[in-house]
């Protein structure tokens, strides 16, 4: 075999691995099994939870806390991993672990060294301010990483104004179960849920709503029907063979086990030839001419076809409760995509900001922003007037750091995440690890920039912006 010939079978080896990969999985199999891949319910803040604790009951928080805790679990647990690998930091010939917690801890305290002075302040308060924010951030946008995070949670029915899918019932191993939504079909956006899908969804287990429960079943419990024709099949012969099937179900008991709803009866159902050929437009018979609009009531149809009686029934057309609109609510969710975090963080900043500039400065740190010595030296310089006015633009950008720091972190770490599931929804599987491996860089750039940004803003606070004219010719 030439390496031509090698070259070719490799490359299609390739190609086929990727087409099984990325389109055989998420666009065949997971749909055929009703687990194809859905968008996530995107929203800004973080969603509700209502979880129940011990001793405390219920509580009622969002499930950003969660990534939170999550990122100070991994901080505590890598220094106490990082304590027992060290022995307390007594062990003179550093392991793989004491080594690396001494080369990050190393690397952070000479880049604090770089941009600020080494005084006690600096050392005792803004080095360890720093080290924290970076590690806690680290651990909060690699936390997000994790297998299970942002995608197992509590499942509900759906809120107005998002999308939904009916749900299936899933069971792990033995006998604990759990609920998955049922996707049958790639790149399926989902069901729109409303006012009526809400409350309908919630009378099923909750006495307010009880106005809303439905009390007739459907003969077919929301199912898909199809028919297969057979040779002489007609509309209209398909059509009463299908109110005899309702009529035998009917004429039945009612189905034991429903939960939470107790049923008074079937809904009616009628199926007419007009119907199915609405349903299925381009049905086929035997002449060849006959389809779609010149099939009638009575044509024969070519046998072999699969014919839509009746599409599932799901939302408030639904009678169950497993086609009502459901959604999911992750447990936890990234801790950096809650502005309520990032903005938290930027405050403590913006607190050491100025704190270190008054610390040092002492009242000549408002110089930066009122520049009353540039207005008392205006008879010796002129050109002091522009330095008050730079002053009150200081202000400005003061407060501006409070958003820029905040907001660039969100809005990296959020458009991650929703950069990931899109281009999962699309491709499945394969090319979203590029993703994963860009929100490893940003996760760990974003941390970055946070903590060298108040760093710098620190030491930038701490220099003086007055010069001292009226003792020499330039002294400061």
């Amino acid at each position: 075999m030439t390496t031509n010939q090698r070259g070719c079978l490799t490359l299609l080896g390739m190609v086929l691995f990727g087409v099984f990969i990325c389109a055989g999985i998420p666009f065949i199999l997971l749909p055929s099994v009703s687990a194809g891949v859905t968008l996530p319910v995107i929203t800004v803040p973080g969603e509700p939870l209502h979880v129940w604790l011990p001793i405390i009951g219920t509580i009622d928080t969002v499930n950003t806390v969660f990534g939170m805790l999550l990122a100070d679990f991994i901080v505590l647990l890598f220094a106490v991993l990082a304590w027992r690998a060290s022995k307390g930091w007594t062990k003179e010939v550093p392991g793989r672990g004491q080594s690396a917690m001494e080369v990050l801890v190393d690397g952070l305290w000479g880049l604090t060294k770089s941009m600020a002075p080494n005084t006690p302040p600096v050392r005792n308060i803004l080095f360890p301010l720093m080290a924290t924010i970076f590690i806690f951030l680290l651990a909060a946008n690699w936390g997000k990483l994790i297998p299970g995070v942002e995608s197992v949670g509590f499942m509900h029915c759906g809120y107005e104004g998002f999308t939904g899918f009916p749900r299936d019932e899933i069971a792990f191993q033995n006998s604990f179960g759990g609920y998955q939504l049922r996707v049958e079909d790639p790149l399926n956006g989902g069901y729109p849920s409303t006012y009526e899908t809400y409350t309908q969804c919630n009378s099923f287990k909750k006495a307010e709503y009880a106005a809303y429960i439905v009390t007739e079943l459907d003969p077919f419990l929301d199912k898909k029907q199809v028919h297969v024709t057979a040779e002489g099949d007609t509309l209209a012969s398909i059509a009463e063979a299908w109110n005899a099937e309702v009529d035998e179900i009917m004429a039945g008991d009612l189905p034991e086990g429903e939960k939470y709803a107790q049923y008074q009866g079937y809904r009616d159902v009628e199926f007419t030839a007009d119907a199915l050929l609405a349903l299925n437009p381009s049905v086929a018979g035997e002449s060849e001419d006959d389809h779609g609009a010149t099939v009638s009531a009575e044509t024969p149809l070519v046998a072999g076809q699969e014919l839509v009686v009746r599409d599932t029934l799901i939302g408030v057309d639904a009678t169950t409760v497993d086609n009502q609109v459901y959604a999911v609510t992750p447990f936890v969710r990234g801790a950096a995509t809650d502005l309520n975090l990032t903005i938290g963080l930027s405050i403590i900043s913006f607190i050491a900001i100025q704190a270190f500039g008054i610390g040092t400065l002492g009242l000549n740190y408002f110089q930066k922003f009122v520049n009353v010595h540039a207005l008392g030296t205006l008879s010796k310089n002129p050109l002091g007037a522009i330095d008050f006015i730079a002053g009150l633009f200081e202000i400005v950008s003061e407060i501006g750091k409070l958003v820029s720091l905040s907001f660039r972190l969100f809005g990296a770490i959020f458009a991650g995440g929703l950069l990931y599931a899109v281009f999962l929804f699309l491709f499945g599987a394969v090319i979203p690890v590029v993703i994963l491996g860009l929100e490893i860089i940003v996760g760990g750039a974003q941390a970055a920039v946070f903590s060298v940004l108040t760093l710098i803003f620190c030491a930038q606070a701490m220099v003086s912006h007055v010069h001292d004219d009226d003792h020499g010719d330039g002294h400061h």
